[in-house]
């Protein structure tokens, strides 16, 4: 199974294409590996790294998106009460 992706940053869309389903822990690794290098540099309060994103009447993969983005409590809220999706962030602790 093919699962598509995308790539999104500060200007939007950089990259898209398709991986094997078995390839997407791997690429959720990596960018959980960049994600806690920004936290720790910028002390930002969460770092979203990637969306999946699951068709509503299958509940099948359809879509993961990959982020480095910096974010606010206020803008984590939002984010974290998307339906159909998990959402894969680093957190800063207190």
């Amino acid at each position: 199974m093919w699962i598509k992706w995308q790539s999104w940053y500060e200007n939007g869309l950089v990259e898209h294409g398709e991986m094997p389903l078995k390839e997407v822990n791997k690429a959720l690794l990596l960018y959980a590996k960049t994600a806690s290098e920004m936290l720790e540099r910028t002390g930002v309060d969460h770092i979203l790294y990637a969306i999946k994103y699951y068709n509503k009447k299958t509940d099948e993969l359809e879509l993961i998106r990959f982020y480095m983005k910096p974010m606010s409590d206020e803008a984590f809220e939002r984010v974290a009460m998307m339906k159909n999706v998990v959402v894969y962030a680093l957190h800063k602790h207190s």
